[in-house]
């Protein structure tokens, strides 16, 4: 075959092997079975109760990281499971995923993948009620019951610091005595002291009672795509089609290298043997020793 019909085959090759190849991957991604997904959100903290303070949102925050990790643990997962007969919930933790959205540490989106959509749509809006479900009922315990009452008391007592501060500023107006502006100025520097000691005391409490920091509200419901998230039939064509045309082209490298092997051999000069190398010399041990000659009968009866 010359060298022109040769490259004009070859491209010929490469094609089919690529579509082969191709074929390859999209049967292998049509034999697979499809797995759908579907996803749902959830808000954690007082976003929507008002003006969230500082240390509110960094309480929420530090929930959020840890209400992602119970979504795909027994006490949220294993329930759902059970309740939709889905078996083992440790099987299923490969296909549940949560975590915090990078733009607001507040939301938590959970991801979950299923059989079909319907599927996917039931169990991620059966995680994101048994999570809120669950964070409901223990949040209320003793300690933030105790923490609520006693924040209840530091505001009527702040607010009646507050009412002595300004009877004092009152007072202070009035004063003609220097003594007693000063008087009024100690008692005043005195009640700003138990007002500061107040607030942090506030502060303690809001930790402590969650503040509404820990409450859980869907923010979307579960929303399952339409098409399958995997297999990804395009890649798997792609990545056959690609695959076809690396397998052809170093085919044809081989072959293109034995070629020129044969060529050159054919042109080396005679005397050589078919590998392209001359033959090896005679031992010269061998060549020394002195060659016998075969005795004859005659000789021998002599």
């Amino acid at each position: 075959m010359s060298s022109s019909t040769w490259s004009k085959w070859r491209v010929v090759l490469l094609l089919l092997i690529m579509m082969l190849g191709g074929t390859a991957g999209y049967v292998y991604a049509e034999a697979r079975p499809p797995q759908y997904q579907a996803t749902a959100s959830v808000i954690v903290g007082e976003l929507f109760l008002g003006a969230p303070t500082e240390d509110s949102i960094k309480a929420s925050a530090a929930l959020a990281a840890s209400y992602s990790d119970l979504v795909r643990r027994e006490p949220v997962l294993g329930r759902v499971a059970e309740n939709q007969r889905l078996g083992d919930w440790r099987k299923l933790q490969d296909e549940v995923f949560a975590r915090p959205s990078d733009k607001n540490p507040l939301l938590i989106q959970i991801q979950v993948t299923g059989s079909s959509p319907i599927a996917a749509q039931r169990l991620a809006e059966g995680l994101a009620e048994r999570l809120i479900q669950l964070t409901s009922t223990t949040s209320d315990t003793f300690g933030q019951k105790f923490a609520r009452r006693e924040l209840t008391r530091l505001e009527s007592e702040m607010s009646r610091t507050e009412t002595r501060i300004d009877l004092a500023y009152a007072r202070r107006d009035v004063a003609t005595s220097i003594t007693v502006v000063q008087r009024i100025d100690a008692a005043v520097a005195a009640l700003r002291d138990t007002m500061k000691g107040l607030q942090e005391d506030r502060l303690l409490l809001l930790q402590m009672s969650g503040a509404s920091a820990g409450d859980v509200t869907i923010m979307e419901e579960a929303y399952a795509r339409p098409s399958p998230y995997r297999p990804d039939q395009l890649a798997l064509t792609v990545a056959g089609i690609v695959v076809g045309m690396m397998l052809g082209l170093g085919l044809f490298h081989f072959i293109d290298v034995g070629r020129r092997n044969r060529e050159f051999t054919r042109g080396l000069r005679p005397g050589l043997d078919g590998i392209g190398m001359p033959p090896p010399p005679p031992d010269p041990w061998v060549m020394s020793r002195p060659v016998r000659e075969p005795v004859r009968p005659e000789r021998a009866k002599q």
